[in-house]
């Protein structure tokens, strides 16, 4: 095979199918590093989430691992198998210079390939992950960059929606409830299904990072959520048998699930028409509204704790040590007096 074959051969576009079906080459002895890489997609549900992983996951995943074997073909013009450490840091610095990557996403991207390597590993291809020593921290939230909406510019951008449809006002609404009232991160807003709610019990079944739980909403957000489900109407089932509950609304891809992006792009819209879109502000900025705003009127970190489910109690304490630093500014107990003499 020549270089040209192999590049068509790692480029080609195979969709993420929707479930696994273990292909007929795994039942031969000869399959070879080509034929991996070209089918590498048919894997990837075995090596990611305990083997169910959800479909904007694995379709994360596979976006990422393309885009490698591109670079490596395209612009490093060698074999994905002979990359070493030193490729994998050089990779690292496209992501961040020439992609324009923020650390976080170059993280996920680093996963990606990681898991890639891994399954090559299991197959006997190489010996050992280039990726082993790669090491992308994802920052931590600092007192600095700690950024959350009041319980009034929350409102202010449920405002900005009464200016479209009634259904995508309800939709639209819904999601800020369930990230900046409900505190659920935006994958989990993506991932719910009619089928997680219980209209009797008035709770919902959420699909976490992780960890599934089941939250009881306040009553303002299990009414937006049952007039938007009201207006939206019956919609199809995927694959999976589940029915999305938060769909796109334009005309190609109406009834479908929202993405990451589209909800992503809905937020960013009503945050720049209220004045509120600032650098680093995005829908996670909601979930940390929720626990900033609770705490205030609370106290109480084990509220906070239980309804953003976090586990580790540590992670809740930052809200309360910044909240409490910005409210009580001790050092006023030792500023020199202003009065003048």
């Amino acid at each position: 095979m020549n270089r040209q074959q192999s590049q068509q051969m790692v480029v080609m576009n195979h969709g993420a199918s929707n479930t696994f079906l273990p292909p007929d080459y795994l039942r031969e002895s000869s399959i070879s590093p080509d034929d991996f890489i070209k089918n590498f997609a048919r894997f990837l549900p075995l090596y990611i989430r305990g083997n169910r992983p959800a479909q904007d996951t694995l379709a994360n995943y596979e976006s990422s691992i393309r885009l490698f074997l591109s670079w490596c073909m395209e612009t490093m013009g060698m074999h994905p198998f002979a990359v070493h450490d030193m490729h994998m840091r050089l990779y690292v610095t496209y992501l961040k210079q020439n992609k324009g990557f923020m650390d976080t996403t170059v993280a996920l991207k680093i996963s990606a390939i990681r898991t890639f390597y891994k399954m090559a590993i299991k197959l006997g291809f190489i010996s050992q992950n280039p990726c082993d020593d790669i090491e992308t921290p994802v920052p931590r939230i600092s007192d600095m960059d700690f950024k959350y909406y009041t319980v009034e510019q929350i409102q202010e951008i449920c405002d900005i929606f009464r200016k479209e449809s009634p259904l995508m006002c309800a939709r639209n609404q819904l999601a800020v409830y369930l990230m900046g009232v409900e505190g659920l991160r935006s994958i989990e807003v993506i991932r719910l299904n009619d089928e997680d709610i219980n209209y009797q019990d008035q709770s919902i079944y959420i699909r976490g990072k992780g960890h599934d739980g089941m939250i009881f909403p306040c009553a303002q957000t299990f009414e937006t959520l049952t007039k938007y489900i009201s207006l939206r109407g019956p919609v199809p089932k995927e694959n999976n048998k589940f029915t999305p509950t938060i769909i796109c609304l334009g005309n190609r891809a109406y009834g479908k699930r929202i993405t990451r992006n589209g909800l992503r792009l809905v937020m960013n819209k009503a945050l720049e028409q209220a004045g509120l879109k600032y650098p680093g502000h995005s829908c996670h900025t909601f979930r940390h509204s929720c626990a900033t705003n609770l705490y205030h009127e609370t106290r109480d970190i084990r509220v906070v704790q239980e309804t953003l489910r976090h586990v580790n109690p540590n992670i809740t304490a930052r809200y309360t040590h910044v909240h409490d630093r910005k409210e009580k500014r001790y050092t006023s107990m030792v500023a020199p007096s202003q009065n003048a003499n």
